[in-house]
């Protein structure tokens, strides 16, 4: 197996900082899991958490094999997916924007049993979370720096990529599961509730510029490729 795991401790506490970095400031996924947290409940909350975190572990088991490096040696893909998840974030901040619409719902007790529904509702949320996190090419691009960080050049240990990912897995349970439970506490929800136009619309705005900055962003290199 080579060298002993021992040697790559600095490599590995500076690619778990490097995660919990990256997920625990705010962005999509985050604002998600609080959002659904707070107007769905604990199960609500957790089954997007869990969404997220399988969406991580898929592009950490992707970028530990190569597929990360060899998107990043193919731009045009890697724009595409850019278009793609910027279009996803708009669409999310379209649907917060309906929810803002619609108004205050009429008591706690309607957000709390939503939470209690079984089936349909806490798979499409998690599937909500697994969409966002797989669209996101920031979450690709964090993933591709862990790597980097924490499997340096020349390194033969064939277990160091199993426990940067595992440990990283570990992280995202406790960050992810931790603003799902955080935002769902009753307090949260009643605050919620009172305030549930102002912070929908606050998050249709932010997923609005933040998709429409990274559909643009990635689009102007496709474009100028196909014009030429």
């Amino acid at each position: 197996m080579g060298e002993g795991l021992a040697i790559f401790l600095p490599n590995l506490a500076m690619a778990y900082g490097t995660y919990v970095v990256g997920t625990s400031s705010p962005g999509p996924a985050n604002m998600a899991i609080m959002r659904n947290a707070l107007s769905h409940g604990r199960a609500g909350g957790l089954a997007t958490a869990f969404g997220v975190i399988s969406g991580s572990l898929i592009w950490g088991i992707l970028c530990a094999v190569g597929l990360g490096a060899a998107l990043a040696r193919m731009p045009q893909l890697l724009n595409f997916l850019g278009v793609v998840g910027g279009c996803y974030l708009i669409f999310l901040g379209w649907k917060a924007l309906k929810t803002a619409r619609a108004g205050r719902p009429a008591e706690l007790g309607s957000v709390s049993d939503a939470a209690g529904k079984t089936g349909g509702r806490r798979r499409d949320l998690y599937l909500y979370g697994l969409g966002l996190h797989l669209t996101n090419p920031k979450a690709m691009l964090v993933w591709m720096s862990i790597i980097a960080i924490g499997l340096p050049a020349g390194a033969d240990n064939l277990l160091l990529p199993v426990v940067i990912v595992g440990g990283c897995a570990v992280l995202g349970v406790i960050i992810f599961c931790a603003y799902a439970l955080v935002f769902s506490a009753p307090a949260m929800m009643r605050g919620y509730l009172r305030a549930t136009v102002p912070i929908n619309l606050f998050i249709a705005m932010l997923f609005a510029f933040a998709g429409g900055s990274l559909a643009i962003t990635s689009a102007r290199p496709l474009l100028a490729a196909f014009a030429g």
